[in-house]
């Protein structure tokens, strides 16, 4: 028996390389279709609906209703691993709880063989916000046994009574369609009204640009010497690889790339992100491989003294998150999560029932996106004042505020510097205590986060995190490799 506690354009044509098509998956996803087209009070046993859906106690802990002490509350109840087994097939809730549990017991004790239990689960519950400001995300905590096994994502159809309180939206893998360029050009267009948002303006272009549709030849991209034009260019921020292909910009080249480009001797990538400018209405973008000469060490030098700016004053970064190198693209399709959601009856505060969608395994990770992992685009993502990012699971539009995701569901941000960095520095602002040991604590996050990640050549080490260092140079002074003048003898410690 239960038992309330109070707790403490048009669509490209490009392949889609991420899409699974698996009779496996085939059958899971008949199997979820049949399961989630039930009535409400089908969708889960006997048992659930008396005991837990039903109960007043239940509908506080789905308002997020608190106790005494401000924390959530909790339900809890005791449930025979046993009865979970029989029940998982008929019973979208026991479905839940015995995938979270048999999960949890396999990855602490993996020699367990589970068919031989006969244990009783404590069954804890709870509905949170997650504890970011500003995230409308509602997660469900599952405790068994005192033991923690999973924080699930919820979210609820936008013609449910429930989506009245849970705002989340259901993750759109589908990111080559017209309707995901549409919402990533709104983010866009709505970063005007950002307070916090740099302004939109035309900046001057980088030394060379790839533009992406020439007025002589839209379909034929080119090289352009900006000469000191202005404009509004994208940048990429991407993974090389170990083996890349396409061909870069060569001394030998370079005169004919002036003319026109031929996309077939350029990475899947660099392709895509061809595709994501046009289709975001900008006439330039800029990327390594084909804007600075890759055999001119005199044109490296001067293209990466200059890579601070040339992120700093893009209208947007296109970061292809989910590509371990630039062979493989990032345009494709994106699998949906592992596991499935799983729909159950959700008595909603206005006491009417409504359907909430449980998302297992849901949370994300940025930190493991292969783009993430690389020490050179560490200043790529901090130095550019918006993100449109291609991730693994879905779309992401990060900027000086917050994450948004496909449908505007707003997500705790991964990385950030605040927005004062970012801004043309104030002059003659003397360094004060507590301007240095604030600007000294943003950079010890800054080195830690850099220090994690890997570069395919250690020499690069002093470079690749130089343009962050310039960034914080207006607050901390002088500068060398890696520690600052200022108090130095606290950072040798």
């Amino acid at each position: 028996m239960a038992t309330p506690v109070g707790e403490q354009a048009s669509k490209s044509t490009l392949p889609s390389r991420f899409r699974s098509s698996s009779l496996d998956d085939e059958q899971r996803v008949t199997r979820r279709q049949q399961l989630n087209s039930k009535p409400q009070r089908d969708l889960v046993c006997q048992r659930c609906w008396d005991n837990i859906f039903t109960s007043n106690h239940f509908a506080k802990v789905c308002r997020g209703d608190k106790d005494s002490d401000g924390e959530y509350l909790r339900y809890e109840y005791d449930i025979p691993y046993g009865h979970l087994q029989e029940s998982e097939a008929v019973c979208n809730w026991c479905r839940v709880i015995h995938l979270c549990i048999s999960r949890y017991l396999r990855e602490s004790e993996p020699s367990l063989e589970l068919s031989s239990l006969s244990l009783s689960y404590n069954v804890r519950i709870r509905f949170t916000t997650y504890g970011y400001k500003g995230d409308d995300n509602i997660y469900l905590e599952l405790n068994a046994s005192g033991e923690s096994c999973y924080g699930i994502q919820t979210w609820a159809h936008p013609d449910d009574v429930a989506f009245d309180f849970v705002k989340a939206h259901p993750y759109k893998h589908e990111v080559n369609t017209e309707e995901g360029f549409n919402e990533a050009r709104a983010w866009i267009r709505d970063c005007a009204f950002h307070e916090h948002c740099l302004e939109e303006r035309d900046m001057e272009l980088p030394t060379r640009v790839i533009e992406v549709s020439p007025e002589d030849h839209p379909g034929q991209p080119r090289l352009l010497l900006a000469g000191g034009r202005t404009g509004r260019y994208a940048v990429l921020s991407y993974c090389w690889g170990r083996d890349p292909t396409g061909v870069p910009t060569l001394l030998a080249n370079l005169e004919s790339r002036l003319n026109s480009i031929n996309v077939d001797d350029l990475s899947r990538s660099i392709q895509d992100a061809i595709f994501w400018a046009r289709q975001l209405g900008l006439q330039y973008l800029w990327t390594d491989a084909l804007c600075i000469i890759q055999d001119s060490e005199g044109d490296k030098a001067h293209e990466s003294a200059n890579m601070g700016r040339i992120y700093q004053q893009a209208h947007v970064t296109i970061v292809a998150a989910s590509a371990s190198a630039a062979k493989d693209g990032f345009l494709g399709d994106r699998l949906a999560p592992e596991s499935f959601s799983v729909p159950f009856p959700f008595p909603c505060p206005n006491h009417e029932m409504g359907t909430l969608f449980l998302v297992l395994e849901a949370r994300y990770f940025p930190q493991a996106e292969p783009v993430n992992q690389r020490g050179w685009t560490l200043q790529e993502w901090y130095l550019s004042p918006r993100r449109l990012v291609n991730g693994s699971r879905e779309l992401v539009y990060d900027y000086q505020t917050v994450a948004l995701t496909w449908g505007s569901t707003q997500h705790p941000r991964y990385l950030s510097l605040p927005s004062r960095y970012l801004s043309p520095p104030e002059e003659n602002v003397p360094l004060t205590s507590g301007r240095t040991q604030e600007g000294l604590d943003d950079w010890i996050m800054a080195v830690k986060e850099f220090s994690g990640r890997k570069l395919s050549h250690s020499d690069d080490r002093v470079i690749a995190i130089g343009s962050i260092a310039e960034l914080f140079s207006s607050w901390l002074g002088d500068y060398a490799c890696g520690l600052w003048k200022v108090e130095l003898a606290t950072q040798l410690f």
